[in-house]
């Protein structure tokens, strides 16, 4: 099963290392997934200094249930767990740094039931005359996907388009392409816009059922290089530390021409 891991909101570039004393913002961004190793982003933001700064006395320790997992320092500030993450339901996990100043907890949530695509995981797309017959047809398809979960569950959800790909209409009207759909929802169905879909080939959705402080830190407002977010889970700095546990959905996307030797 393939899983597409959430991009850091916060964008960490600089790697100088300063002393503590220098910055007043400490930011932690954690994303801990069932059998992957565990990568933890710490990074010191100046109010007057969008640039962040990667102090030498973190010191980053993590514990999985009581157990202490160790941890190498890669560069930057991005610390790596040596051993992967057990896949256990509600496991805690608990992370200290700077000498127990800053700290964070986590557990991970119970994992979806089944995610599936309503009618087929394949799904075909006639050959257009025009870009506005085009348009005109993702506009008007809609894809379904039915999420079994427990009430009230949240789950993130991300698509990913194919690398490599023809478009559906000649590659000169599409500009740039779009932004793909991300969010959180509650919801048992959820609905993908056919705009999304302009090339042929093969998509992810990754939808991952994730914790109240994920959804109240995704919903909260995102700002990349924000070091005020307006919620956080980590004390003595800010972010988010969270588990999430995905599961993966791909689907293909050809032309009707496509089918007739299926």
């Amino acid at each position: 099963m393939r899983y597409l891991l959430i991009i850091s909101c916060l964008l960490f570039t600089a790697c100088q290392q300063v002393e503590e004393s220098d910055f007043s913002i400490m930011t932690l961004q954690t994303y801990l997934y069932p059998n992957q190793k565990a990568n933890l982003q710490f990074a010191y933001y100046d109010y007057y200094d969008s640039l962040p700064q990667f102090p030498s006395n973190i010191n980053p320790s993590l514990r999985v249930d009581g157990e202490d997992y160790a941890l190498i320092h890669l560069d930057s500030g991005h610390f790596q767990s040596v051993n992967t993450l057990p896949a256990n339901e509600a496991s805690v996990f608990e992370v200290v740094a700077l000498d127990g100043s800053l700290t964070s907890t986590a557990t991970m949530p119970e994992a979806l039931g089944s995610v599936a695509l309503i009618d087929s995981t394949e799904l075909y797309k006639d050959q257009f005359h025009t870009f506005m017959e085009a348009r005109a047809y993702q506009r008007a398809t809609a894809l379904q996907i039915y999420v079994e979960k427990a009430s009230g569950q949240y789950y993130y959800y991300q698509m990913k388009r194919p690398e490599e790909g023809e478009y559906i209409y000649d590659e000169d009207y599409w500009a740039s392409d779009v932004d793909l759909p991300c969010g959180v929802s509650a919801s048992d169905s959820l609905f993908i816009d056919g705009a999304y879909l302009e090339k042929l080939g093969e998509y992810e959705l990754v939808v991952a059922s994730c914790s109240d402080e994920f959804v109240r830190y995704f919903q909260g407002g995102i700002n990349t290089g924000s070091i005020d977010p307006n919620y956080s889970n980590i004390s003595g700095g800010v972010g988010v530390f969270t588990a999430m546990n995905p599961d993966t959905l791909v689907f293909s996307l050809k032309r009707n021409t496509d089918s007739e030797s299926l």
